[in-house]
């Protein structure tokens, strides 16, 4: 009766200890992604007017590019990225940062 009830406390103890394991990997997702998104938000706003009317209710809202994107709503997303001119090297440098944390968002993972 003793082996049964130690085995038992020990496969118990291994399944806890798995379910640890995977809630701070998915924590640890969930909150580099929600990091990526703040930062993807801030960075449009910095490029300027042209960019932050992507984040309205009538462009694309960043929570969608968190919960992930059909194929036709990131290119219709990255269209619109594409068509911003970018006047200044901020706004390069600001645009190839949008650009990296997209790419970022779209790994599996995220």
């Amino acid at each position: 009766m003793g082996l049964v009830a130690t085995t038992t406390a020990l496969l118990l103890g291994l399944l806890i200890h798995a379910a640890q394991v995977t809630n701070d990997s998915v924590r640890t997702q969930l909150d580099q992604g929600a990091a990526s998104m703040l930062e993807l938000d801030r960075a449009l706003g910095v490029y300027g007017p042209e960019a932050a009317r992507l984040l309205t209710p009538q462009g694309v809202a960043v929570a969608r590019l968190a919960e992930g994107f059909d194929a036709a709503g990131r290119a219709a997303f990255m269209d619109s990225l594409d068509a911003l001119e970018p006047q200044t090297e901020a706004q390069r440098a600001t645009l190839a940062r949008v650009t990296g944390l997209l790419n970022t968002a779209g790994r599996p993972g995220f």
